[in-house]
């Protein structure tokens, strides 16, 4: 039960966080980067402790297998997917294209492409004090789950020509209609 005085305390420190106001664009934009950071964050940890608690285990495996299964169950929700903008348009969002600083480059019933110039995933690895080589592996685990998200649309197909854990300017996602 909240007394009083802890009904006071509670109502200033809500105000003094603006609990009640609408976030600028910035705001939306960091604390979205911020759990994307976490999401992040918890995938080393896990990957590390599977490594350190059980050596004989493969954690690269169980952390592929685990993308893949992520990817799979996000996938299922994704209704009428026939085309490459249908496919595009499905693993796109308003928040994503904020928080990621992604640029659409194509857009058709063809194929679509957009580039990602922000990875808070990559920025989390860099503050962990993650390798170049252990950033790469990492985002190449989390990539299994982007291409599973589509393996039960067979109509379309994912690429990634580029990518910002190799070093490039930006990671791409390229999709086109199977025909």
């Amino acid at each position: 039960m909240t007394v009083d005085k802890d009904k006071k305390n509670i109502n200033e420190y809500l105000e003094k966080v603006g609990v009640n106001k609408q976030p600028t664009l910035e705001e939306f934009k960091e604390a979205t980067a911020a759990a994307i950071k976490d999401r992040g964050r918890i995938f080393y940890f896990v990957w590390k402790t599977i490594q350190e608690l059980h050596p004989d285990i493969d954690a690269d495996e169980i952390m592929n297998e685990a993308s893949r299964k992520f990817g799979n169950f996000t996938g299922s929700k994704y209704k009428n997917v026939n085309t490459a903008k249908d496919a595009m348009t499905q693993f796109s969002s308003k928040t994503g294209i904020l928080t990621f600083d992604q640029e659409f480059t194509e857009f058709n019933d063809g194929r679509a492409a957009k580039k990602v110039y922000e990875c808070p995933h990559i920025s989390a690895f860099k503050e962990l004090g993650c390798s170049d080589e252990e950033i790469e592996k990492l985002c190449d685990m989390l990539n299994k789950g982007d291409f599973a998200q589509f393996t039960s649309h067979p109509n379309v197909k994912l690429s990634w020509p580029s990518y910002l854990s190799r070093g490039e300017k930006y990671c791409e996602a390229v999709f086109t209609k199977v025909k």
